[in-house]
């Protein structure tokens, strides 16, 4: 197949004109590509700095500050705490990790109704993706096992990054194997804090990493998610903190998103000056 492509063969001497030609056209393309990634690096520093700090130290610089007992983590305001979230979240049924595999076969190929919700719909944060359904009375049998709105979700063989709360207009359906389903105490954690934390703080992350460190973990269970641990100021100045984030990484996230269209466009011109190029189609090099 390789040996049948049909290529345009120009004289040696243009084949030459045109590799020099791109070589210095396209190094300066990539340049420009290099700069903009970088700054978009920055950018995301910067953000992840600004929210590390917030949900750390609070919005008021002049707050009391106690020790937190935590080398990692520091001194927090006074009048915060530091629990695990096991502690946070509704009774019996906050921490949930999906049934065993074994409950969820010969599953339907119609719609039901009832859906089973897994890694697409966690990654994505589309939960209207993905055309797995269960029975009604499956549904029932595996009840402590669904997803009601407000509910976050993580999946057990990812990086905590790929967290998700539940929308308010989702399908009747549970979680499959490869998810661990939080449920927040909402008189104690503010599930859009609690998203926040596992999504975007990095003293989160770095109990991930601590806890694998040292061992080869088959992906992540209630244990270790059970165990990390939270800052937890009251309720309304979550709220709060949350509603300031916004303000702040709003303007950030607009100009990383015109960045990333720039870089989309000198991608595609690169392409079209390559095609260009070596089809007879630039008039300098004819």
């Amino acid at each position: 197949m390789i040996g049948s492509i049909i290529c345009p063969v120009p004289p040696l001497e243009t084949q030459r004109s045109i590799a020099r030609f791109l070589d210095e056209q396209t190094a300066r393309i990539d340049g420009l590509i290099e700069k903009k990634r970088a700054l978009v690096d920055q950018l995301a520093e910067k953000r992840q700095a600004l929210i590390t700090r917030a949900v750390t130290k609070g919005l008021n610089p002049a707050t009391p500050l106690r020790p937190s007992g935590i080398d990692w983590l520091g001194d927090i305001p006074a009048h915060w705490e530091v629990l695990p979230v096991k502690r946070l979240l509704e009774d019996a049924v906050g921490l949930q990790m999906g049934p065993f595999g074994g409950m969820l076969t010969n599953l339907p190929d119609y719609e039901t109704g009832y859906k089973l919700y897994g890694q697409e719909n966690t990654i994505s944060g589309d939960f209207s993706l993905g055309r797995r359904w269960i029975e009604e009375e499956r549904y029932q049998e595996l009840k402590r096992y669904e997803l009601q709105p407000g509910d976050l979700v993580i999946t057990r063989k990812g990086s905590l990054g790929n967290c998700r709360r539940v929308p308010g207009d989702i399908l009747p359906g549970i979680a499959d194997s490869d998810t661990i389903r939080i449920r927040p105490n909402t008189s104690r954690l503010r599930p859009e804090w609690a998203l926040l934390l596992l999504h975007e703080a990095r003293f989160v992350s770095e109990q991930i990493t601590a806890e694998r460190r040292g061992a080869i973990l088959s992906g992540l269970n209630t244990t270790v998610v059970g165990s990390l641990l939270f800052t937890v100021p009251p309720t309304a100045e979550q709220s709060q903190i949350i509603q300031q984030i916004d303000n702040e990484i709003g303007p950030i996230q607009n100009v990383v998103a015109l960045i990333d269209t720039s870089i989309s466009r000198l991608q595609e011109h690169r392409a079209a000056l390559v095609t260009a190029a070596v089809t007879g189609q630039v008039p300098e090099l004819q």
